[in-house]
């Protein structure tokens, strides 16, 4: 039996999928975004993923 957090992403992805099957291009992109924005810069990835958590705790944000 799934959780609600596991039945949310099974969305998320099923969802990416359907885009990636309709506009492979703004998939990619978005793809290549998400990527650029979590590598190592003036802030390690941790420190982008606890500041992306933070953030989302913050305001309520549900998985």
């Amino acid at each position: 039996m799934q959780n609600e957090a596991e039945s949310i992403l099974n969305l998320l992805h099923e969802g990416q999928d359907e885009i990636k099957q309709r506009i492979p291009d703004v998939m990619e992109n978005f793809q290549n975004f998400s990527q650029s924005v979590i590598k190592e810069g003036l802030l390690t990835p941790i420190m982008k993923e606890l500041i992306a958590t933070a953030v989302s705790v913050s305001i309520r944000c549900q998985p």
